[in-house]
């Protein structure tokens, strides 16, 4: 049975224009990949590929996007997707409806939420009335039986707003697969506004440790965050998800006890920011490992 997973960009463009977004204006004047092009990369995966992540940009804007997923499932019906979008058009109910008429299986979604309400989540994407589209598209999604994993992104925005959007999640979204939440990456979009959304690591822990606690009883990750950064009690959920060419270990870590655990740090951390609030832990704690790269510590005792 595989265990790979594959990462595939379908398009540049986007109906939104978040302020932390990665990407940058650039990135939206690329040449997508064509339908050929996509079957032969499809025709290429080897066996030990079980998951496959499209993104993009906005994946909903092809007008090809359900054909790809469906030559997907025709080829290779072992690989489980799972589909990264802003859910606004699954508003919609003709596109809803197209959708589901595909029969699609395999499939959940990773959707975004910027805050909880559409002041904040607005302000976010750039993108009036994105705020009642996804919530939309996304209740649609659940409401039909679709897995969907729920992402926020932190920054300087929403971060007074984590413990309104951890209520808003037990009131509206309590089906939820999973939160994730994300440390964003200083590239893009994100670079450019720096001074809007940049907020640091040490500015956070305090209040994504209440809004974590609201949360208890769902499924939780953080990913970006290396494990100095928040309470050791969290470090069970936190995920080593971003590519080892974008991270780095400051020469102090070579003293922390729980190295080999971590993440590491952004390297576009240290070049806008440094690294003077990164630690070494020494305290001991009893680490229970896990058999996954990805999440290598099971419990904390």
């Amino acid at each position: 049975m595989g265990n790979k997973s594959e990462v595939i960009g379908l398009i540049h463009k986007c109906n939104c224009l978040c302020i932390m977004c990665p990407n940058s204006l650039s990135y939206r004047k690329l040449k997508d990949m064509t339908k050929l092009e996509f079957f032969e990369w499809v025709d290429r995966l080897t066996p030990d590929v079980n998951h496959i992540t499209f993104t993009g940009g906005e994946p909903t804007l092809r007008r090809d996007l359900f054909e790809l997923i469906n030559y997907v499932n025709q080829k290779r019906p072992d690989i489980h997707m799972r589909l990264l979008t802003n859910a606004r058009m699954f508003y919609y109910k003709s596109y809803l409806d197209d959708f589901l008429a595909q029969g699609l299986k395999n499939l959940e979604f990773g959707i975004p939420i910027c805050g909880p309400n559409a002041k904040t989540h607005d302000k976010v994407t750039k993108a009036k009335g994105s705020f009642e589209q996804t919530m939309g598209g996304m209740k649609n999604l659940m409401a039909n039986g679709f897995l969907v994993e729920l992402r926020i992104v932190i920054n300087k925005i929403n971060l007074d707003e984590l413990n309104n959007m951890s209520e808003l999640i037990k009131k509206e979204l309590n089906d939820v697969l999973r939160i994730t939440f994300y440390y964003m990456q200083i590239t893009g979009n994100a670079l450019k506004n720096k001074d809007e959304v940049f907020i640091s690591y040490k500015k956070i822990r305090d209040k994504i440790d209440i809004a974590l606690n609201s949360l208890y009883g769902f499924t939780i990750g953080l990913c970006h965050f290396p494990l100095c950064t928040v309470n050791p009690k969290w470090w069970p959920i936190v995920w080593r998800s971003v590519v080892d060419r974008k991270l780095f270990f400051p020469e102090k870590c070579n003293l922390c006890l729980y190295k080999k655990y971590c993440l590491g740090v952004m390297k576009s951390y240290r070049a806008n920011f440094g690294v003077g609030e990164f630690q070494p832990i020494k305290q001991k704690y009893n680490i229970v490992e896990s058999n996954d790269l990805a999440r290598p510590i099971k419990e904390v005792l």
